[in-house]
């Protein structure tokens, strides 16, 4: 059966718009009509506030929070809970991702701790944050684990990087330093959005590239970022605001990095329409579109 694909070679610019038919295909997928059903598993083991949640393997874990607390839930994937070794300090107002195989827990309250649970809820402590702080953000792209911004007494611009063997690196700071902010990442890019009197997005790639897109609409803090679909969404927030924003990688220029030989192989389905921005290094050469079978 025929497929798609597209060869960059040499460099330049070139925004591509193509359609590539192949051979029908016939296919089926089962969807679940119904709506999402509600039940309540075993509570935590602590109560508590300001703690920080993530997951690995086949795990959720909840680490933290206050009354300070060091206590860690895990949740299997039959909502089994269980309690694995608590972090190496008790505190709140942290953050966690999850990169490579482990569940990162980071700064806090009067903290610059780093605890890591791996898919067996094995911890281990990987070198701290380069600033304690907290009231920070988290997320993870491609291969690294994020902390960026927080409060130390004064905001935060600083951003720390862990990559899969949790090594850490301190790569450009924030834009402008503040807490209370929020992290979520799409497509290759992870963003850290808001925070104490700001609306500033900043845009890390997978080489850790910072970018500043466009500005919030409206500047908050304490507000709340997850990821759907092409979409990073930004919700609420302090001024209290119902104001959702939604950023997507084509929509607000950003550009995709792509080295000589780079194939992209679009599959078999019947037809595929792709809109694709690129950037090719060195600056000189060409992009070939080729289809045929591979």
């Amino acid at each position: 059966m025929a497929r798609s694909k597209v060869n960059i070679g040499g460099g330049g610019g070139a925004e591509l718009t193509f359609t590539a038919y192949t051979p029908a295909v016939t296919s089926s997928v089962a969807i679940s009509s119904g709506t999402p059903t509600r039940s309540t598993p075993t509570a935590l083991s602590v109560a508590r506030y300001s703690l920080a949640a993530t997951s690995i393997g086949d795990y959720a874990l909840f680490g933290g929070g206050n009354p300070t607390s060091a206590t860690v839930d895990a949740y299997n994937t039959t909502l089994t809970r269980s309690t694995p070794t608590a972090l190496s300090v008790a505190r709140y107002n942290f953050a966690a991702t999850s990169i490579g195989d482990y569940a990162l827990f980071g700064g806090g309250y009067t903290s610059a701790t780093v605890d890591a649970y791996n898919t067996t809820l094995t911890r281990s402590t990987p070198t701290a944050l380069s600033v304690g702080r907290y009231s920070l953000a988290a997320t993870s792209i491609g291969d690294y684990a994020l902390f960026g911004g927080g409060y130390t007494g004064a905001s935060s611009a600083t951003v720390d990087a862990y990559n899969t063997t949790l090594t850490r690196s301190t790569p450009t700071a924030l834009s402008v330093g503040r807490y209370d902010l929020a992290a979520t990442s799409i497509g290759d890019y992870a963003l850290f959005g808001g925070g104490y009197t700001s609306a500033t997005v900043d845009a890390y790639n997978t080489t850790l590239t910072r970018s500043t897109p466009t500005a919030l609409s409206v500047g908050r803090y304490d507000l709340a970022a997850t990821s759907i679909g092409d979409y990073a969404l930004f919700g609420g927030g302090i001024p209290t605001s119902a104001t959702v924003d939604a950023y997507r990688p084509e929509a607000i220029g950003f550009y995709q990095e792509m080295p000589i030989g780079t194939v992209f192989d679009f599959g078999t389905e019947i037809t595929a329409t792709v809109k694709q921005n690129f950037i090719v290094t060195p600056a000189t050469g060409y992009i070939k579109y080729k289809k045929g079978d591979l």
